[in-house]
């Protein structure tokens, strides 16, 4: 009896054997044309639904948000263009103003306002009156105007000699009188964005007609980035309509006649451009539209990075799962991704209304 139960016992233990390995396995399904590999992908794409299903804020953020921020981006760019080519038909009126005080390096102090010379080029000349006098009244006028405390008096002014060229100024200077052309030439090219002006005077007399000649150097640099009513061109204006005033004054020579030029500047018409927009908006779109696909990139990065973490992957290769599985149900999801941020972004566009995408027929960016 004892030897037939054991028998038995022995039977049954076997057929457990073969019926637990038949349901691990599944031999019936590895000879089928599925095979394990496919049993392999559908569960790992049944785990990426689960995991997609829990964490529907970051979907919603790679199909729908990211597509969204772009379009109201693309609006702001379009709104930004027609508004930089806004017509204005009657632009209005700006007084001009005088000369503005220098500015250092960096905001500091230390500059000229103005070096000026009656010698041309690098001839040697003697200091001219005439031209004392002329600055004199220039000075004059521009404090008025601007509300300025410089020196009106040319005794006190500085009277520099060729030495003074290596000089490193330290503090503001208002008016400088200096050797000759090139000396304004020299310093301002040794003491960069120090000088705001030069002015180089030729007063001839022929035939008893007194020509008044004079070239303003001037530092760009320093106005560059200026508003519209301080451009470059506003103050070379400036300066112009000061030293034809402070002349006409020296050369009228009559203390009972006020002498002043009162100049209104308007610019012309700006005619703008209908539909300049959506020129802009197509211009920028191939850049932001890139953005939208890099958000998908970045969370492919993150997964990639976390899975390295965790060693998942290995994991799960230790159990049985083929490598080739696990990089496919990964691009098999963001494909899926990317189809469906594809049809959003298209969708957008319509209900927008971007023209690149209402005259365009929806498989051509989807085929692209």
């Amino acid at each position: 009896m004892k030897r037939s139960n054991n028998k038995k016992d022995k039977e049954s233990s076997y057929l457990d054997d073969d019926s637990f390995e038949i349901q691990l396995w599944s031999k019936d399904l590895l000879s089928s044309t599925k095979g394990i590999w496919i049993i392999q992908l559908k569960t790992l794409l049944k785990n990426h639904y689960i995991l997609q299903s829990r964490s529907w804020k970051t979907v919603l953020l790679l199909i729908v948000i990211s597509p969204l921020i772009v379009m109201l981006l693309l609006k702001f760019v379009s709104y930004l263009f027609s508004f930089l080519t806004e017509s204005n038909l009657h632009p209005s009126k700006v007084n001009l103003n005088g000369v503005d005080n220098c500015y250092g390096p960096e905001g500091s102090d230390a500059c000229i306002n103005f070096m000026f010379t009656n010698c041309i080029d690098n001839n040697i000349c003697q200091r001219d009156s005439a031209i004392d006098k002329i600055m004199t009244n220039f000075v004059e006028a521009n404090n008025k105007r601007m509300n300025y405390d410089w020196e009106t008096d040319s005794n006190k002014w500085e009277n520099w000699d060729s030495n003074k060229l290596k000089v490193q100024i330290k503090e503001r200077h208002d008016i400088i009188h200096v050797p000759n052309g090139k000396f304004i030439y020299d310093y301002v090219a040794e003491h960069q964005n120090t000088t705001n002006y030069g002015v180089i005077f030729d007063i001839k007399n022929t035939n008893g007609l007194t020509n008044y000649r004079y070239q303003v150097l001037y530092n760009s640099t320093t106005h560059f980035n200026s508003t519209e009513r301080h451009s470059l061109s506003m103050r070379i204006a400036s300066i112009a309509r000061g030293l034809d005033e402070a002349i006409v004054k020296y050369a009228n020579s009559n203390p009972n006649i006020t002498t002043k030029f009162n100049i209104e500047v308007k610019e012309f018409p700006i005619i703008g451009y209908d539909g300049y927009g959506e020129v802009g908006m197509m211009n920028y779109a191939p850049i932001v539209f890139f953005c939208i696909s890099m958000v998908i990139f970045i969370h492919i990065l993150s997964s990639v990075v976390s899975e390295k973490e965790t060693k998942v992957r290995y994991s799960m290769e230790m159990m049985g799962l083929k490598r080739s599985v696990y990089w496919t149900s990964w691009a098999i999801l963001y494909i899926i991704y990317y189809a469906l941020n594809a049809i959003v972004t298209i969708i957008m566009g319509k209900l927008f209304g971007y023209s690149i995408f209402v005259n365009t027929d929806s498989t051509v960016y989807i085929t692209e």
